[in-house]
């Protein structure tokens, strides 16, 4: 009986050794952040693929609306430089959210565009 309790438990151990990257990898998923939705159809490096971003920030609207809307999603504003950026920890890959724009005199968006570039894998 004390043998196969002693069993029981190394094979216990060995497959918890084996198990661990997995069980790693799992709990890095179930933390992971996800994009906004508005930038959720956004392909890495290709700005022109931020149709839903595009559709709600174009050209004409206002810049106050933008910028709520990144605070609201905890961006790192540069006002000065019309760029917001913010990292999502993904798996396996982080991204980088950029976001730039140009507004005019009376606050209107000239242009905005939104880009997702790798920040790091595992």
């Amino acid at each position: 009986m004390i043998v196969a309790l002693g069993l029981l438990v190394a094979g216990s151990g060995g497959l918890a050794v084996f198990a661990w990257p997995g069980l790693v990898l799992g709990t890095a998923a179930l933390s992971a952040e996800t994009r906004p939705a508005l930038l959720r159809d956004v392909g890495w490096g290709r700005a022109s693929s931020a149709s839903q971003f595009k559709a709600r920030f174009q050209a004409g609207s206002a810049a106050s609306d933008l910028l709520e809307w990144l605070r609201a999603h905890d961006f790192s504003v540069d006002l000065a430089g019309q760029r917001a950026t913010r990292d999502i920890r993904a798996v396996p890959c982080q991204e980088r959210l950029t976001v730039n724009w140009q507004a005019d005199q009376r606050g209107n968006l000239i242009d905005a565009n939104a880009v997702i570039a790798e920040a790091g894998c595992l």
